[in-house]
């Protein structure tokens, strides 16, 4: 059986090439890449999963790294957004987040948006959210964090 080592990216942003066929790799770079990750409980579906793709669109947008988040962001999953928000910012200038297909977002969620805004202020970049729905939307609002979704309207 193949050993088994956790998949983490270089700290220094440096990319790593995989040593065997199948092996996965870290890279700065996110054109063609698509990540996925999740949290796993005793039930399925996942409790959280986390994608890193580029976004397919307009000439402005294309190639901007979108983390889009599906299922429960609260205490015990949102370790991988937060550090998946974390990792995108550090490397890129704007970044896109998901929420369209998030069912439960506790205050937890809104503190790992807000460090990930404050790190790309920081880095001189920009975190951008789209399509938080239902309670999402409204857990943003009433966090006066409607300044960060894109294209936002008042909440539902």
């Amino acid at each position: 059986m193949p050993e088994r080592r956790p998949l983490r990216p270089p700290m220094d942003g440096s990319v790593t090439r995989p040593e065997a066929p199948g092996a996965l790799s870290a890279s700065p770079d996110v054109r063609g890449l698509h990540v996925v990750a999740m949290v796993t409980g005793l039930t399925e579906p996942p409790l959280l999963t986390v994608s890193v793709r580029p976004e397919a669109g307009d000439d402005r947008s294309a190639g901007m790294p979108v983390v889009a988040a599906a299922g429960e962001v609260d205490l015990d999953t949102v370790a991988l957004l937060r550090t998946t928000l974390l990792d995108a910012v550090a490397r890129h200038a704007v970044v896109c987040c998901d929420l369209s297909e998030v069912t439960f977002f506790s205050a937890v969620g809104v503190t790992a948006l807000v460090n990930a805004r404050d790190e790309a202020a920081r880095r001189a970049s920009r975190l951008l959210v789209r399509g938080p729905r239902g309670v999402t939307r409204r857990v943003l609002h009433i966090c006066g964090l409607d300044n960060i979704v894109r294209g936002h309207r008042s909440a539902d």
